[in-house]
């Protein structure tokens, strides 16, 4: 059985032209997503392919082409790069610098992305703190840098999404190339 996960930019999910919640917390087939051409080159490039690394190489171009028969919703793309980019930590943070109803964020979020905007801002703070422990810094200033309350609240980040305590994430993994920027 070949098994095959895809991490895009939160925003390109919604991009694909479906409705992303339906995806969300289960398996789907990749060529019901992407169609039945894509997903197979896709999963050819997979097989052949060295490393994480060798993979992220190859298959971008492929699932570029993809994306780009798609329209993706610029004031997403822009809320998303906010957080990602760390200008915002939190929901209310957008909101001030958007002008932009909370309410409306959050649709827009769910919406585009198929996650409740909660959950992007979780994710993404979690990586802002997996990046400051993989550079070497002290765990309790990581999470005021990457805006968690305290350092309890990033250890349950930490085993929400990797199933791991922050400190053997100083360890580099085989997968990291796979969460560049």
């Amino acid at each position: 059985m070949d098994v095959l996960g895809i991490r895009l930019h939160p925003w390109a999910v919604g991009g694909l032209g479906r409705d992303p919640s339906v995806w969300r917390n289960r398996s789907v087939a990749l060529d019901t997503i992407i169609g039945p051409g894509p997903s197979e080159r896709l999963l050819a490039l997979a097989r052949q392919a060295a490393s994480p690394a060798d993979f992220l190489t190859i298959s971008t171009p492929l699932l570029d082409d993809c994306l780009r028969l798609c329209e993706l919703p610029d004031d997403v793309v822009d809320l998303v790069s906010s957080l990602r980019g760390g200008d915002a930590v939190s929901i209310r943070q957008l909101v001030t610098r958007t002008g932009l109803g909370e309410r409306t964020i959050r649709r827009r979020f769910e919406r585009a992305c198929g996650l409740p905007a909660g959950d992007l801002v979780g994710i993404f703070r979690f990586h802002r703190a997996r990046e400051a422990i993989k550079a070497g810094r002290p765990l309790s200033e990581v999470a005021d840098l990457a805006g968690y309350a305290d350092q309890a609240h990033m250890t349950r980040d930490f085993r929400r999404f990797a199933g791991i305590t922050p400190v053997p994430a100083r360890k580099p993994a085989a997968f990291d190339v796979l969460y560049q920027r």
